[in-house]
Formats: C-alpha cells, structure tokens, sequence
C-alpha cells in the first residue's frame, strides 16, 4: 500500500510507492519448467499445467485458458513421481494444497496461455 506524507500543509504531497513485488518476497524464486496436475477443488478432473517457479510459498503455473480456475479457488498440485530435469529433487512426487491468487494472460493473443499465482497452504522446502 502507498503512503502518503506532508510535511506542512503547504508542501505537496509526497507519494512512498511499495517497493517492486520482487523486494516484496520472502524467498527468491527458483526457475523450474516441469510438469504437474492441478486439481480445482471441489474435486474435479486434474488439468495439465507447467511450473515456471517456485518458492516455498507459492508456485507460477502455465495452463491453455480454457482450463482455468479461478482466483480464490483452492488446488491440489501433483508433481511428477520421478525427478525432471530443471526440477528440485523435493518436488518429485509432491502433492500439496494451494490457492490462486492472481491469474494473467501469457501475452497478447486471445489465445495464449495462462499463467496462474498460486500460494501454498504450508511451506514447502526445496
């Protein structure tokens, strides 16, 4: 959130921005490209996705839009069983909990993929 000071009523208002999302983060990012199965909850049927990062608080997917949840929802993840190249070793087989909290199109055309935000219920160690 941005604050606002003055210092006399006079002076124009001084405008402190919040500093850039990525000073914002607990944890630095980790680059991953692997697969994984999100599953909107209430169950539904899995949706193939791809991790493009990953921290302990959250992981940033990429889905074809037709299949996307929608921001609140709760998933469940499902990391491949067996570790992938650019994958941690912690994630091979991984189910855990996690809900969507920003959705974005993956460029210009209508058609591009959809990048999704998700935070996870607990921490996860890589």
């Amino acid at each position: 959130m941005a604050t606002i000071t003055t210092s006399s009523k006079h002076d124009p208002p001084v405008v402190e921005a919040p500093p850039p999302v990525e000073d914002r983060r607990s944890a630095p990012r980790l680059r991953v490209r692997s697969p994984l199965h999100l599953v909107p909850l209430p169950e539904r049927e899995p949706l193939a996705c791809r991790a493009a990062d990953i921290s302990p608080g959250g992981v940033f997917v990429r889905m074809p839009k037709t299949c996307a949840p929608a921001v609140g929802q709760r998933v469940e993840l499902h990391f491949p069983d067996r570790a992938v190249a650019d994958i941690p070793t912690a994630l091979a087989g991984l189910r855990c909990y996690a809900t969507v909290v920003r959705t974005q199109r993956m460029g210009d055309d209508p058609t591009a993929d959809l990048g999704a935000a998700l935070r996870f219920d607990q921490p996860v160690y890589l």
